[in-house]
C-alpha cells in the first residue's frame, strides 16, 4: 500500500460536479483523512460546467455536514482565495481526487501560471483527462505548500477504523441504535432473520447506499487486520459458517 503524503495539515478532497461525482468515494476519502488527523476540506470543482449545483451540494452536506465545503470554478476564479487561505502560515496541504477531477487546473489557478499539464474536458459529462503522473510539492504565492497527486479512484482502507467511525458519525450511531432491535444479539446485518438494520434499509429509514459503503470499507479493514493474525482468520471462518447455517435455516422456514 503506497503512502500518499506525510505531515499534512490540510487534505483537499477534490471532486468534479460532472458525471464522475461519487458520494461513496468521498466517504472513503473522508475516512482516510480523519484517520490521518489532517483537516479535510471538500472541494467541488467545475462549477461553471454544472447547470444546477444545488442537488450535489445538498447531497454532500447531508453526507458530511460538519466538513468544510468549497465550490470552485478555476477558469472564473471562484473559490480560489478560500482554498489558499487554509494554507496560511506556511501550512502544508495535499489534493486527493480521481483522474480528471480538476486538481491540476486548480493548482495552476492558485499559482496563476501553467505549472501543471492539464487535459481537455470531455464533452460527455464534463470529465477531464488524467494528466498528473507523480506527486509534486509546490509553494503557493501565499507561502503555503501544496502537494498535487496522481488521480486515484480507490484508496485502500488500512488501519482506518477510527477514521471510518469519525467519517460516518451520526450514521454509525443510527446503525448502532437500530441493531439493538435485531433478533440476534450477534447479528451481522446480512441474511439473518429479524435484522432491524436490513429492515430499515428496505423501508427507506436507513440510506442503503451509505450502509453498503460502510459495510464494504469495514470489511476491507477487517481483511487487512486478518492478514497478519491467524486467530482472526479462524474466527472469521467460524463466523461465516454460522451465517451460512442461519441463512439455510431462514430459507427452510420461508
Amino acid at each position: 500500500m503506497q503512502v500518499i503524503a506525510a505531515n499534512i495539515d490540510v487534505a483537499y478532497l477534490v471532486m468534479t460536479m460532472g458525471s464522475d461525482f461519487n458520494l461513496s468515494r468521498l466517504e472513503r476519502y473522508l475516512a482516510l483523512t480523519k484517520e490521518s488527523r489532517a483537516k479535510p476540506v471538500i472541494v467541488l470543482t467545475k462549477a461553471d460546467l454544472c447547470d444546477d449545483i444545488t442537488p450535489i451540494v445538498s447531497a454532500v452536506r447531508d453526507c458530511a455536514p460538519s466538513i468544510d465545503l468549497q465550490i470552485v470554478s478555476s477558469p472564473k476564479g471562484l473559490g480560489l482565495q478560500e482554498i489558499a487561505s487554509y494554507l496560511d502560515g506556511h501550512r502544508t496541504g495535499v489534493m486527493v481526487g480521481s483522474s480528471g477531477a480538476g486538481k491540476s487546473t486548480l493548482l495552476n489557478a492558485l499559482l496563476k501560471t501553467e505549472h501543471a499539464a492539464t487535459g481537455a474536458v470531455s464533452a460527455h459529462g464534463g470529465q477531464g483527462r488524467h494528466t498528473t503522473t507523480h506527486r509534486e510539492l509546490v509553494c503557493l504565492p501565499s507561502g503555503g505548500l501544496l502537494i498535487d497527486t496522481p488521480g486515484m479512484r480507490e484508496l485502500g482502507m488500512v488501519n482506518a477504523s477510527e477514521g471510518l467511525a469519525a467519517a460516518f458519525g451520526d450514521f454509525a450511531l443510527e446503525v448502532e441504535a437500530l441493531a439493538q432491535d435485531c433478533r440476534f444479539r450477534n447479528c451481522q446485518h446480512e441474511s439473518e432473520p429479524g435484522c432491524a438494520v436490513r429492515a430499515a434499509c428496505e423501508d427507506g429509514r436507513l440510506d442503503e447506499r451509505r450502509w453498503n459503503n460502510w459495510v464494504k470499507m469495514t470489511r476491507e479493514i477487517s481483511l487487512q487486520q486478518q492478514k497478519g493474525d491467524p486467530a482472526m482468520q479462524r474466527e472469521a471462518r467460524r463466523e461465516q459458517l454460522r451465517l451460512n447455517r442461519l441463512s439455510r435455516k431462514s430459507k427452510r422456514n420461508t
